[in-house]
């Protein structure tokens, strides 16, 4: 099975959800939003990051997975192999204890992601797509509601 993937930087609002509104004519099959928090409006404020994803849930065409824990749910994506704030705030912490207990200066520390995640999915927007998960995912998997 052959995939492709496209990434796209967004940060205009009203290109986000020309995108969103689009992306089954332009040939997508689903939408793996990273982060969100920083789309413009017109004015130049910044777009509330839970009215951008609950606008893509809801006027979305195809599927929408995300890679954050905060953006499952029955309004939101339909969820993925996620990272959560708990994760990087761990991988934070043990950078945080190299530099103030073993005296390691910050420019010698190679920068640390957490080195795995977690199953999240929301039922309602599963259900939404008429998608299953695979039996292995499926067990392991935590949802949302």
């Amino acid at each position: 099975m052959e995939v492709t993937l496209e990434m796209r930087l967004v940060s205009n609002y009203a290109d986000w959800q020309n995108i969103v509104k689009n992306a089954r004519t332009a040939g997508y099959n689903a939408i793996i939003t990273g982060l969100y928090h920083a789309l413009k409006d017109t004015d130049g404020s910044t777009v509330n990051d839970n009215v951008a994803i609950s606008w893509t849930s809801t006027n979305t065409p195809i599927p929408v997975f995300g890679l954050w824990d905060f953006s499952v749910g029955s309004d939101k994506a339909i969820g993925g192999l996620v990272i959560s704030p708990t994760a990087q705030g761990k991988a934070a912490g043990e950078i945080v204890k190299k530099i103030l207990k073993d005296k390691i200066a910050p420019s010698e520390i190679i920068p640390v992601t957490p080195t795995s995640g977690e199953y999240l999915f929301s039922k309602a927007q599963l259900k939404r797509f008429n998608l299953s998960l695979p039996a292995d995912i499926a067990k392991q998997a935590k949802y949302t509601d």
